[in-house]
């Protein structure tokens, strides 16, 4: 899997960023801007007594880390200081205790941004506005995610798994292809065509955001994305005649534009524009990120808007057809 740092968006735009740095070493680490189980109070008594009629598979981990264990650090700096295009990130912060007598030692966390999801109330007792069952569950569900992808070092482990590749694949293809089609065109209308550029798109998120290795395994991946069935030896055929290059996100868009737009490659700076505009303000880094990926996927399978910034419910049914829901489980039964 390819790390944040690792992303070219990242790099371009947040690298640099000396004020988002300094709050995560010196805020967060002291924990400063923290959302403690007490100022939530009533959500999660909410969230508790409401889940019992309903399936939250990542709950009782969510409450083990969150409020037994405090390894899980919600927070709201407000300003913006650390985007909302991170929604969570591990770090390492002095152990939380009520008694500051207990103990000075420290913890590796999962840090969840909360800004623009909720707000402090005046004396700041109370994190006030988050929908329970929604918001809070799909911010906690991503602490618990990115603890035992970051902290229990199961990356590997959950993304080959062969259904994660197989629905994730299919889903990212789909948001790709469709961004791809509002930054420029269709690809000419063709069943060919579209087969060509799906499963480009599939194998580009295979060999780059996952860093799979380039062989017969994930040339099959990627062709369970083609919709029309086109042969793979015509598919694979196309690709070497097109020189596709996939070593960074803006050559993959730079080869692939010029394979199916007559010679016209396709800018970072366009693509990355329309798709925060087609799925949400803060989704920008998911396109090459996989763990904020799921992050945004997981949050419409729960009805979480992330207080209005996720666009990306719109297209919920087509999600849901790809085999969002067969995802989310594939998911739970690695990671459990």
């Amino acid at each position: 899997m390819r790390k944040l740092i690792e992303g070219e968006i990242y790099n371009k735009i947040y690298s640099n960023d000396n004020g988002m740095k300094n709050a995560m070493a010196q805020q967060l680490f002291n924990n400063i801007s923290i959302i403690a189980p007490e100022h939530l109070q009533v959500p999660l008594m909410d969230l508790k007594v409401r889940s019992r009629n309903s399936y939250y598979a990542f709950l009782p981990d969510a409450l083990t880390l969150f409020e037994t264990r405090g390894l899980i650090r919600l927070f709201n700096i407000g300003t913006n200081v650390i985007p909302t295009v991170i929604p969570y990130f591990p770090g390492t912060a002095r152990n939380r205790v009520k008694d500051s007598t207990a103990g000075t030692g420290t913890d590796r966390v999962i840090f969840v941004n909360m800004y623009r999801i909720g707000h402090w109330s005046s004396d700041e007792k109370e994190y006030l506005g988050v929908a329970p069952l929604t918001d809070l569950y799909s911010c906690l569900e991503s602490g618990v995610i990115g603890y035992k992808i970051n902290i229990e070092n199961n990356s590997e482990k959950l993304f080959s798994n062969k259904q994660v590749l197989e629905y994730l694949s299919k889903i990212y293809t789909f948001m790709f292809s469709l961004t791809m089609q509002k930054t420029k065109t269709t690809y000419g209308g063709s069943d060919f065509q579209n087969d060509c550029a799906s499963f480009l798109i599939s194998k580009f998120f295979l060999l780059y955001v996952l860093k799979k290795p380039n062989n017969d395994s994930i040339n099959d991946y990627a062709y369970l994305a083609v919709q029309n069935k086109s042969s793979l030896t015509s598919l694979l055929s196309y690709e070497d005649i097109s020189q596709i290059d996939y070593s960074s996100l803006s050559a993959f868009l730079n080869t692939f534009g010029q394979a199916f737009y007559n010679g016209e490659g396709v800018s970072l700076v366009d693509f990355e524009t329309r798709w925060v505009m087609m799925f949400g303000d803060s989704t920008g880094l998911a396109i090459e990120f996989a763990p904020f990926l799921l992050h945004y996927l997981f949050a419409v399978l729960h009805g979480a808007t992330l207080m209005g910034s996720l666009r990306l419910m719109r297209y919920q049914d087509n999600l849901k057809k790809l085999g969002l829901a067969k995802l989310y489980n594939a998911v739970v039964s690695v990671l459990k």
